[in-house]
C-alpha cells in the first residue's frame, strides 16, 4: 500500500498538511514501507506510530523499498534517492553509520552518487519529481554527472512537463544556445504547469521581444503574477512600470513605492529599487517627503557602486 500524496504541496492539489499527516500515519499502520520512509522524512513517524507498523525496524521497511526500486519501480527509486539525499539513511542505520562521517560534506560525498543513480532510474521510468534534488547534486560536483547526461535528463523531464525542468531548460536554451523561441516556449510551459516564478521569465521575454513579439502589457501581466508569488525581480519590474508609466499602465507613485519597497526588502541586491525609492522619498512622490529615507536609499546605491569598483 502506497502512502497518499494528494495533499502535499507541489502535487497540484489543495494543500492540507494535517490531512497529509493523517494519511501518512495510516499508511504506516497498514504496512506501507513507502509510508514509513515518507513519515520518517516528515517527522510523522512518532514513537507511538512506529510501534504500530508491521516492521521490525525502519531498516526493514527501507530494504523492502530498495528491493522494489531495484526491480524497476520508479516511485521506489525516487523514495530511495530521497532517503540518501536528505540523510534519513543515517537515522535508519543509527549512530554507528553516522559516526563514519565527520562533516555534512563527507556524508554527501558518499550519499549523493547513490541518490543520483536512483533518481536517474526514476527519470528513466517517467517520474521527474526528484529533479530539484538531482540539480543540487549536479551543481555540488559530488557525483559523476557529466554535462551531457545532465542536459539529456533536463530535456527529457521538460518534455514530460516537469515545471522546474521546463524552466531550467528554457534558461539553458537562452544562455547557451540563444534559442529565443525555444526558451520562451519552455518558460511558458513551466508557468502553465504551475511554476509561478517562471512568470517572471515569460514577462522578460515579452518585455524584450525575445522569442515572441514585444508586448509591454503582456509583460506587466506576467510580472504581476510572479510579483504576487514573491519574486523580487518581478516586484521591481511592477514597481518600475508604475514609476515610469509603461504600456497601458499609467504612472502611480503610491503603487510604485509599495512594489519597489517589496523588491528592495526581498532582494539581496536591491540597488535598482533603492534608486527609484530614493527619488520618491526625495520628491514626495507617492509617499510623504523624507530626506532621511532618501539618503538611506542613496547610501545603498553608493555601497553597490563601491562593491563594483
Amino acid at each position: 500500500m502506497r502512502m497518499h500524496t494528494a495533499f502535499w504541496d507541489g502535487a497540484g492539489f489543495h494543500v492540507d498538511e494535517a490531512l497529509a499527516s493523517v494519511y501518512l500515519k495510516e499508511s504506516v499502520r497498514c504496512g506501507s514501507s513507502h509510508g514509513v520512509l515518507c513519515a520518517l522524512r516528515t517527522q510523522d513517524l512518532t514513537p507511538s506510530v512506529a510501534r504500530e507498523m508491521p516492521f521490525a525496524s525502519t531498516k526493514e521497511a527501507f530494504l523492502n523499498v530498495v528491493r522494489q526500486a531495484d526491480s524497476g519501480d520508479a516511485f521506489s527509486q525516487y523514495v530511495v534517492g530521497n532517503v540518501m539525499f536528505w540523510g534519513d539513511f543515517l537515522t535508519i542505520e543509527g549512530e554507528k553509520e553516522a559516526d563514519k562521517y565527520e562533516t555534512e560534506e563527507d556524508y554527501d560525498s558518499y550519499a549523493y552518487p547513490i541518490a543520483a543513480k536512483y533518481y536517474e532510474m526514476s527519470f528513466d521510468g517517467g517520474l521527474g519529481a526528484a529533479f530539484g534534488n538531482y540539480r543540487t547534486i549536479y551543481e555540488s560536483g559530488l557525483a559523476d554527472i557529466d554535462d551531457d547526461t545532465y542536459e539529456s535528463y533536463l530535456k527529457a523531464l521538460s518534455d514530460i512537463g516537469n515545471p522546474l525542468a521546463c524552466s531550467d531548460y528554457g534558461k539553458l536554451l537562452e544562455d547557451v544556445y540563444d534559442d529565443a523561441e525555444g526558451a520562451f516556449r519552455h518558460y511558458l510551459m513551466a508557468f502553465e504547469r504551475g511554476d509561478l516564478q517562471s512568470a517572471y521569465n515569460v514577462g522578460v521575454c515579452y518585455g524584450r521581444g525575445y522569442g515572441v513579439d514585444a508586448d509591454p502589457d503582456e509583460a506587466f501581466r506576467y510580472y504581476m503574477v510572479a510579483a504576487e508569488a514573491g519574486n523580487a525581480n518581478a516586484q521591481f519590474q511592477v514597481g518600475n512600470f508604475y514609476f515610469m508609466g509603461r504600456g497601458n499602465i499609467g504612472c502611480d507613485y503610491a503603487k510604485a513605492v509599495r512594489w519597489l519597497t517589496k523588491a528592495y526588502e526581498n532582494s539581496d541586491d536591491g540597488w535598482e529599487a533603492a534608486a527609484e525609492l530614493a527619488i520618491c522619498y526625495q520628491d514626495g512622490h507617492g509617499v510623504m517627503q523624507d530626506d532621511n529615507m532618501a539618503f538611506e536609499y542613496l547610501s545603498e546605491i553608493e555601497d553597490r557602486v563601491n562593491e563594483v569598483w
